[in-house]
């Protein structure tokens, strides 16, 4: 998962970082083992951040990674902390490999 910066125009919220706490890890297969961060962080530079979910190879059907609203907080430096809409744009990419 990656994040553009928060941005209103010119202005630019330089060092936020999307904080996602309380998420879950499932898998709807009772035989598979999948693994999930239970906490993790987005920075909003482009960088990513990885393996928030992996399923071992045992795993087929479907893997979640789940998380309530109440468990994502945005951490802004107090020098940059200033009034506007800014936006971002969160970007989760998807890797797999089919079964041989």
């Amino acid at each position: 998962v990656s994040a553009t910066p928060f941005t209103e125009g010119p202005k630019t919220l330089t060092g936020a970082t999307i904080k996602v706490a309380g998420a879950k890890a499932e898998t709807n297969d009772v035989n598979g083992k999948v693994a999930g961060k239970a906490a993790f962080n987005i920075a909003t530079d482009g960088s990513s951040t990885a393996d928030i979910l992996k399923a071992d190879s045992t795993a087929r059907f479907q893997s979640f990674l789940s998380f309530d609203v109440t468990g994502v907080t945005l951490d802004i430096p107090g020098a940059v902390v200033t009034t506007g809409n800014f936006a971002s744009t969160i970007t989760w990419t998807l890797a797999g490999t089919p079964d041989a």
